[in-house]
């Protein structure tokens, strides 16, 4: 809940939120026709309509601005987390709404964003008129809080009103996350989980998942490495103490690294 923390004297002078200008909350596991959303964030914006903080004459001393003075308008910042090798979706819809502003140039119904040359993230305005909300989606990248997922922030405008005195304005918006559409598993030339050998000493030790793969290099005392299934024979890894190398599989055993080094499989 957003809003003026205040001391209303026409209510008793108690402590309150008014005017509240945006309120949101978050429903857990639901079902709902077609794909299965795991969960749904609700968001509220509103003008207030009590006719008594949209205008200078309503304050005793000389505001910024009148609190509900027409047009309101909000802007929000979400972090949005998305499984390595996999697809997530986020549906935005305006489920209610009066006075809604329509953003110039914001009629495009979707954004993706990509990782690696494949796209994870998906943010669709699933509404008649998608102008009505603006949406910026940030870049991916790998979430600092867990290394097996990728993280974005999307941000959502917007403008309610027309005026006050019976001009004002609402929006209320949904926004669901679909479960994530698994990625079909890239079959590689060679198998790549197990330990690898580095210049004929055994170290490393590689874990894969349908499109992505992770390098234990504990036995060198250097942090674990994480990395994407590129093609059948080409995958990329970042090696978070050095640099981000290709690496060409070659048969029978063997990864060729685009900085001139080879591993060998044990």
């Amino acid at each position: 809940m957003y809003g003026p923390w205040v001391q209303d004297l026409d209510h008793g002078g108690r402590p309150e939120i008014h005017p509240c200008e945006v309120i949101w909350w978050r429903d857990g596991s639901f079902d709902a026709i077609g794909p299965h959303p795991h969960v749904r964030w609700t968001l509220v914006v509103l003008q207030d309509d009590s006719n008594r903080f949209d205008r200078y004459a309503n304050y005793d001393g000389v505001p910024g601005r009148p609190w509900s003075q027409s047009p309101r308008r909000a802007h929000i910042t979400m972090s949005l987390q998305a499984p390595r090798g996999e697809r997530s979706l986020y549906n935005i819809s305006v489920s209610e709404g009066l006075r809604i502003f329509e953003h110039p140039g914001e009629e495009t119904p979707s954004v993706t964003r990509d990782y690696e040359g494949r796209s994870v993230l998906t943010v669709s305005k699933r509404m008649s008129r998608p102008a009505q909300v603006k949406v910026r989606l940030s870049e991916l990248s790998p979430d600092p809080s867990n290394r097996n997922k990728l993280r974005c922030f999307l941000d959502i405008d917007v403008q309610v009103g027309e005026g006050d005195r019976g001009k004002e304005g609402f929006a209320e918006l949904s926004i669901e996350h679909f479960v994530p559409v698994p990625v079909a598993a890239i079959k590689t030339l060679i198998d790549l989980n197990g330990r690898w050998a580095s210049g004929g000493t055994p170290g490393p030790v590689i874990s894969t998942a349908p499109t992505t793969l992770t390098i234990d290099m504990s036995a060198y005392n250097r942090p674990s490495a994480d990395g994407s299934i590129i093609d059948a024979s080409t995958i990329s890894v970042t090696f978070p103490d050095d640099a981000t190398y290709t690496g060409k599989l070659q048969l029978p055993n063997r990864i060729q690294w685009s900085n001139g080094s080879a591993w060998t499989k044990v």
